[in-house]
């Protein structure tokens, strides 16, 4: 006899939180809706600042004693990496375009520069987000490119940069071993991939993982 307790329990694409009840059919949870809304309200809040950032020289990273600012290069590499061809612009549109084909949606449309295009395709992603938390499966994509881009641009405009915590991978291999690799996460990692067994760690698990290291600290 078919026992319903038997099927595993619907968890958000983004998070990995167990959906429950009428959310159960969703792809990501509320409140990863919620926190994307936002973060493409602080993309078009944050781009407005990165021209200011473009000629202010490369910031020299001295493994952890403190960055100095040299005029060695006319343009910040990092910030041209963002505001130029193929980046925060080009990943937003590509992610426009991959839920204009689901929606059956004709392919955008030419919007002008990227200052012109940025806000454009901010607000299509606004209006269909609820669309693509509750149907679209790949909806993590923009969760993940939304929490790089956030990150990224934050750390520019604020001069600081993105702290990072090792934890290690608790995942064992078929003869009972112990990963043990180490993996690096911050406050904007929401999914991670161990780089030795290429385990999946999502959220949640990441912050116990995190937890435990400060309890054996």
């Amino acid at each position: 006899m078919f026992d319903a307790d038997d099927l595993p329990i619907p968890r958000c694409c983004c998070c990995g939180h167990e959906l429950h009840g009428a959310d159960g059919a969703r792809a990501a949870c509320v409140y990863c809706q919620h926190r994307m809304h936002d973060r493409l309200n602080a993309v078009e809040h944050l781009w407005l600042q990165l021209p200011a950032y473009l000629q202010r020289g490369s910031r020299v990273d001295t493994g952890g004693r403190g960055g100095s600012v040299t005029p060695a290069l006319p343009l910040r590499l990092d910030v041209l990496a963002l505001v130029g061809p193929g980046g925060i612009v080009a990943e937003l549109c590509a992610i426009e375009d991959d839920w204009r084909r689901a929606l059956g949606f004709t392919v955008q449309p030419f919007r002008g520069s990227a200052d012109q295009t940025l806000p454009k395709v901010c607000r299509f992603l606004r209006c269909h987000l609820g669309w693509a938390c509750e149907q679209h499966q790949d909806v993590d994509e923009l969760d993940l490119a939304l929490a790089r881009i956030v990150g990224q641009c934050t750390a520019i405009v604020s001069g600081e940069r993105r702290r990072t915590i090792p934890v290690e991978c608790l995942a064992e291999w078929d003869d009972g071993r112990r990963c043990g690799a180490e993996m690096r996460i911050g406050a904007h990692t929401l999914r991670t991939i161990c780089p030795g067994c290429g385990a999946e760690w999502t959220r949640d698990h990441l912050v116990q993982l995190a937890a435990g290291l400060q309890v054996a600290a």
